[in-house]
Protein backbone atom coordinates (compact mmCIF):
# COMPACT_ATOMS: atom_id res chain seq x y z
CA UNK A 1 0.00 0.00 0.00
CA UNK A 2 1.31 3.52 -0.73
CA UNK A 3 2.21 5.96 2.07
CA UNK A 4 -0.65 7.44 3.51
CA UNK A 5 -0.24 11.60 4.35
CA UNK A 6 -2.08 14.19 5.08
CA UNK A 7 -3.91 16.29 2.53
CA UNK A 8 -5.96 19.24 3.98
CA UNK A 9 -6.32 19.39 8.09
CA UNK A 10 -9.55 20.64 9.80
CA UNK A 11 -7.77 23.77 10.90
CA UNK A 12 -7.02 24.78 6.97
CA UNK A 13 -9.29 27.70 5.69
CA UNK A 14 -9.98 28.31 1.81
CA UNK A 15 -10.61 31.51 0.32
CA UNK A 16 -12.28 32.03 -3.08
CA UNK A 17 -11.36 33.99 -6.11
CA UNK A 18 -12.46 37.27 -4.89
CA UNK A 19 -10.84 36.36 -1.57
CA UNK A 20 -14.29 35.72 -0.18
CA UNK A 21 -14.62 33.19 2.43
CA UNK A 22 -15.63 29.67 0.51
CA UNK A 23 -18.34 28.74 3.35
CA UNK A 24 -20.46 25.88 2.25
CA UNK A 25 -18.06 25.37 -0.81
CA UNK A 26 -16.62 21.86 -1.23
CA UNK A 27 -13.48 20.11 -2.37
CA UNK A 28 -13.25 17.52 -5.12
CA UNK A 29 -10.54 15.05 -5.58
CA UNK A 30 -9.11 12.89 -8.86
CA UNK A 31 -6.18 10.86 -9.37
CA UNK A 32 -3.66 13.02 -10.50
CA UNK A 33 -3.75 14.60 -14.16
CA UNK A 34 -7.23 13.20 -15.09
CA UNK A 35 -10.86 13.50 -13.63
CA UNK A 36 -11.29 10.00 -12.07
CA UNK A 37 -12.52 10.62 -9.20
CA UNK A 38 -10.24 9.51 -6.24
CA UNK A 39 -11.24 8.74 -2.56
CA UNK A 40 -10.20 10.39 0.26
CA UNK A 41 -9.65 9.16 3.79
CA UNK A 42 -10.17 10.27 7.14
CA UNK A 43 -7.59 9.59 9.36
CA UNK A 44 -3.45 8.06 8.72
CA UNK A 45 -5.22 4.42 8.58
CA UNK A 46 -6.63 4.86 5.40
CA UNK A 47 -9.99 3.17 7.35
CA UNK A 48 -12.42 5.57 6.99
CA UNK A 49 -13.12 6.21 3.19
CA UNK A 50 -15.13 9.59 2.51
CA UNK A 51 -15.06 9.49 -1.14
CA UNK A 52 -14.30 11.94 -3.34
CA UNK A 53 -15.61 15.16 -2.26
CA UNK A 54 -15.55 17.06 1.13
CA UNK A 55 -17.79 19.75 2.21
CA UNK A 56 -16.31 22.78 3.64
CA UNK A 57 -18.00 24.26 6.87
CA UNK A 58 -19.53 27.52 7.73
CA UNK A 59 -15.83 28.23 8.39
CA UNK A 60 -14.25 27.38 5.09
CA UNK A 61 -13.01 24.81 6.78
CA UNK A 62 -13.18 20.74 5.60
CA UNK A 63 -15.60 19.03 8.08
CA UNK A 64 -13.48 16.36 8.02
CA UNK A 65 -9.17 15.94 8.21
CA UNK A 66 -8.25 14.66 4.51
CA UNK A 67 -6.09 12.10 4.38
CA UNK A 68 -4.91 9.98 1.14
CA UNK A 69 -1.94 7.53 -0.38
CA UNK A 70 -0.15 8.26 -4.06
CA UNK A 71 -1.02 12.02 -5.58
CA UNK A 72 -4.26 13.97 -6.50
CA UNK A 73 -5.55 16.38 -8.62
CA UNK A 74 -8.11 18.58 -6.74
CA UNK A 75 -10.77 20.96 -7.68
CA UNK A 76 -12.28 23.71 -4.84
CA UNK A 77 -15.85 25.22 -5.74
CA UNK A 78 -18.21 27.45 -3.73
CA UNK A 79 -21.72 27.42 -2.58
CA UNK A 80 -22.92 28.02 -5.84
CA UNK A 81 -20.86 24.91 -7.72
CA UNK A 82 -18.64 28.08 -9.01
CA UNK A 83 -15.23 26.23 -9.53
CA UNK A 84 -12.95 28.72 -7.31
CA UNK A 85 -9.18 27.24 -8.03
CA UNK A 86 -7.05 23.26 -8.87
CA UNK A 87 -4.02 22.27 -7.98
CA UNK A 88 -2.53 19.23 -9.22
CA UNK A 89 -0.20 16.39 -8.40
CA UNK A 90 -0.75 16.98 -4.65
CA UNK A 91 1.22 14.43 -3.03
CA UNK A 92 4.16 13.37 -0.08
CA UNK A 93 6.47 16.71 0.45
CA UNK A 94 9.46 14.83 -2.22
CA UNK A 95 7.08 12.43 -3.69
CA UNK A 96 6.37 8.92 -3.09
CA UNK A 97 9.59 7.43 -3.10
CA UNK A 98 10.77 9.71 0.45
CA UNK A 99 7.87 8.67 2.46
CA UNK A 100 8.61 6.61 5.56
CA UNK A 101 6.87 2.90 5.23
CA UNK A 102 5.27 1.40 7.90
CA UNK A 103 7.61 0.56 10.87
CA UNK A 104 8.59 -3.42 10.86
CA UNK A 105 9.97 -4.54 13.88
CA UNK A 106 13.73 -5.91 13.95
CA UNK A 107 14.41 -4.27 9.83
CA UNK A 108 16.22 -1.21 9.04
CA UNK A 109 15.57 1.56 6.81
CA UNK A 110 16.99 1.39 3.51
CA UNK A 111 15.97 2.10 -0.40
CA UNK A 112 16.50 1.00 -4.21
CA UNK A 113 17.64 4.33 -5.73
CA UNK A 114 13.79 5.13 -6.02
CA UNK A 115 11.96 4.08 -2.77
CA UNK A 116 12.55 3.73 0.40
CA UNK A 117 12.04 -0.10 2.16
CA UNK A 118 12.45 -1.78 5.16
CA UNK A 119 15.09 -4.74 5.20
CA UNK A 120 16.46 -7.78 7.30
CA UNK A 121 18.90 -6.69 9.69
CA UNK A 122 21.79 -9.34 9.65
CA UNK A 123 24.51 -8.62 11.88
CA UNK A 124 27.05 -11.01 13.96
CA UNK A 125 25.44 -12.96 16.39
CA UNK A 126 25.88 -12.45 20.01
CA UNK A 127 29.73 -13.81 20.70
CA UNK A 128 28.91 -14.69 24.30
CA UNK A 129 29.43 -18.11 25.84
CA UNK A 130 30.91 -19.10 22.38
CA UNK A 131 34.46 -19.33 23.37
CA UNK A 132 36.92 -20.96 20.56
CA UNK A 133 33.56 -20.84 18.23
CA UNK A 134 33.73 -19.63 14.68
CA UNK A 135 30.87 -18.05 13.05
CA UNK A 136 28.70 -20.66 10.30
CA UNK A 137 25.46 -20.82 8.35
CA UNK A 138 22.79 -22.59 7.30
CA UNK A 139 22.07 -20.87 4.41
CA UNK A 140 19.67 -18.48 6.31
CA UNK A 141 20.61 -17.72 9.77
CA UNK A 142 24.09 -17.02 11.35
CA UNK A 143 25.25 -19.52 14.38
CA UNK A 144 28.53 -20.24 16.55
CA UNK A 145 29.91 -23.64 16.01
CA UNK A 146 33.37 -25.31 17.10
CA UNK A 147 35.80 -24.11 15.83
CA UNK A 148 37.80 -26.85 13.64
CA UNK A 149 40.95 -28.74 14.85
CA UNK A 150 44.07 -26.75 13.55
CA UNK A 151 46.32 -30.05 14.28
CA UNK A 152 48.64 -31.39 16.86
CA UNK A 153 52.26 -31.62 17.39
CA UNK A 154 53.14 -33.78 13.73
CA UNK A 155 50.15 -33.39 11.85
CA UNK A 156 48.36 -31.09 9.86
CA UNK A 157 44.69 -31.43 8.99
CA UNK A 158 43.57 -31.62 5.64
CA UNK A 159 39.04 -31.86 5.29
CA UNK A 160 39.06 -35.14 6.70
CA UNK A 161 42.46 -36.33 6.52
CA UNK A 162 45.68 -35.83 8.49
CA UNK A 163 49.25 -36.19 7.43
CA UNK A 164 51.89 -36.74 9.87
CA UNK A 165 55.36 -37.09 9.77
CA UNK A 166 58.36 -37.98 11.43
CA UNK A 167 62.36 -38.89 11.76
CA UNK A 168 63.68 -41.84 13.72
CA UNK A 169 66.16 -44.06 13.32
CA UNK A 170 66.96 -48.02 14.07
CA UNK A 171 71.21 -49.45 15.47
CA UNK A 172 72.10 -52.46 14.01
CA UNK A 173 73.62 -55.73 15.20
CA UNK A 174 75.67 -58.58 13.29
CA UNK A 175 72.82 -59.59 11.08
CA UNK A 176 71.37 -58.59 7.75
CA UNK A 177 68.03 -57.68 8.88
CA UNK A 178 66.67 -55.16 11.73
CA UNK A 179 63.04 -53.75 12.95
CA UNK A 180 61.98 -50.64 14.42
CA UNK A 181 58.36 -49.63 15.76
CA UNK A 182 57.09 -45.85 15.31
CA UNK A 183 54.22 -45.00 17.28
CA UNK A 184 51.96 -41.97 15.97
CA UNK A 185 51.49 -38.60 17.40
CA UNK A 186 47.90 -38.93 16.78
CA UNK A 187 45.45 -42.11 16.33
CA UNK A 188 43.67 -42.45 12.78
CA UNK A 189 40.65 -43.93 12.61
CA UNK A 190 41.77 -46.64 10.28
CA UNK A 191 44.70 -48.04 9.17
CA UNK A 192 46.87 -45.26 6.82
CA UNK A 193 49.39 -45.25 3.90
CA UNK A 194 52.93 -45.05 5.49
CA UNK A 195 56.02 -44.29 3.48
CA UNK A 196 59.76 -44.51 4.60
CA UNK A 197 62.57 -42.40 3.00
CA UNK A 198 65.85 -43.28 4.21
CA UNK A 199 68.25 -40.59 5.31
CA UNK A 200 71.80 -40.56 6.40
CA UNK A 201 74.94 -42.95 6.17
CA UNK A 202 74.45 -46.34 4.73
CA UNK A 203 74.72 -48.56 8.44
CA UNK A 204 76.78 -51.09 6.54
CA UNK A 205 80.53 -51.55 6.19
CA UNK A 206 80.33 -51.74 2.08
CA UNK A 207 78.40 -48.95 1.85
CA UNK A 208 75.08 -50.96 0.45
CA UNK A 209 72.12 -49.23 2.00
CA UNK A 210 68.88 -51.66 3.49
CA UNK A 211 65.88 -52.32 1.29
CA UNK A 212 62.69 -51.45 3.61
CA UNK A 213 59.50 -53.04 4.37
CA UNK A 214 56.37 -51.68 6.53
CA UNK A 215 54.37 -54.26 8.51
CA UNK A 216 52.15 -54.07 10.98
CA UNK A 217 50.03 -50.80 9.99
CA UNK A 218 47.59 -49.75 12.59
CA UNK A 219 45.83 -46.73 13.58
CA UNK A 220 48.17 -46.32 16.60
CA UNK A 221 51.63 -46.80 14.77
CA UNK A 222 53.62 -49.35 12.02
CA UNK A 223 56.78 -51.45 12.39
CA UNK A 224 59.15 -50.91 9.38
CA UNK A 225 61.99 -53.83 8.64
CA UNK A 226 64.96 -53.17 7.21
CA UNK A 227 67.26 -55.90 5.15
CA UNK A 228 70.42 -56.17 3.25
CA UNK A 229 69.38 -59.69 1.98
CA UNK A 230 69.39 -60.35 -2.14
CA UNK A 231 68.38 -63.98 -1.99
CA UNK A 232 72.08 -65.03 -3.74
CA UNK A 233 73.93 -67.51 -1.18
CA UNK A 234 77.25 -66.04 -1.76
CA UNK A 235 76.13 -62.10 -1.21
CA UNK A 236 74.01 -63.17 1.80
CA UNK A 237 77.10 -64.41 3.29
CA UNK A 238 79.43 -61.59 2.74
CA UNK A 239 79.58 -60.00 6.08
CA UNK A 240 80.28 -56.13 4.62
CA UNK A 241 76.14 -56.24 3.91
CA UNK A 242 75.96 -56.66 7.55
CA UNK A 243 73.46 -53.77 9.29
CA UNK A 244 76.12 -52.91 12.17
CA UNK A 245 76.07 -48.99 11.91
CA UNK A 246 72.58 -47.00 12.53
CA UNK A 247 69.83 -46.22 9.55
CA UNK A 248 68.55 -43.11 9.95
CA UNK A 249 64.78 -42.24 8.28
CA UNK A 250 62.06 -40.55 7.34
CA UNK A 251 58.40 -41.11 7.18
CA UNK A 252 54.95 -39.68 6.47
CA UNK A 253 51.89 -41.11 6.95
CA UNK A 254 48.23 -40.37 5.41
CA UNK A 255 45.23 -41.06 6.64
CA UNK A 256 41.50 -40.26 8.23
CA UNK A 257 40.96 -38.97 11.27
CA UNK A 258 38.12 -39.59 14.21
Amino acid sequence: MAAAFRLYSKLDTFWGLTGQLLSGGYLKFYSAGTTTPKDVFGELGLTTNNGPQIALDASGRPSVDVWGSGSYFVEIYDADDVKQGEADNVQIPGGEATALPTLVDGEYLTNDGAVMSWAEIRQVPDPTGHSDEVLSSDGTTLTWIPKPSDGDAGGDPITDSRIQSGSSSVSGGSGKTVTKAVTFPVAYSASPKVYIQLTGAAPTASGAYPKDSVTAISTTGFTVTFNTTTGGTSADSYSGSDITGTQAFDWLAIGTVP
